[in-house]
C-alpha cells in the first residue's frame, strides 16, 4: 500500500496499533513495519517487501470476517487488527439484534 492510497492512514494506524502493542516482536520486522508505517509498502525493498507480506501481512491483515466471509473495510481494521476472530461491523450489529 502506498502513501496515496485513501486508506493508508488505516493501514497505518493499523501498524502502529500492532508496534505499540509489540506484536510484532522481531526486531528485523519491527525496523520493516515502521517503514511500512511511514512510507508505506513501496518504500521497502522487494526483499523488505517479501518480508512484510509474509509475516506481518499475512498475519495480521486478513480482513475477511470470520463469520460472513465478507471483505472487511479498511476503515474497520483499526478496531480490529489485535483480535484473531476478526468480525465485521456487520455482523456485530446483526449480532446484537438477535441478542
Amino acid at each position: 500500500m502506498n502513501k496515496s492510497d485513501e486508506n493508508f492512514k488505516c493501514f497505518k494506524e493499523c501498524l502502529e496499533k500492532l508496534l505499540k502493542n509489540n506484536f510484532i516482536s522481531n526486531s528485523n520486522e519491527k525496523k520493516i513495519a515502521e517503514i511500512a508505517k511511514t512510507n508505506g509498502t513501496e518504500g521497502l525493498s522487494p526483499d523488505q517487501q517479501d518480508i512484510f507480506y509474509e509475516n506481518i501481512h499475512a498475519k495480521y491483515f486478513d480482513r475477511k470476517c470470520s463469520k460472513c466471509g465478507e471483505t472487511i473495510p479498511w476503515e474497520e481494521m483499526p478496531m480490529l487488527i489485535l483480535d484473531e476472530k476478526k468480525i465485521c461491523g456487520s455482523c456485530v450489529q446483526n449480532s446484537c439484534k438477535n441478542d
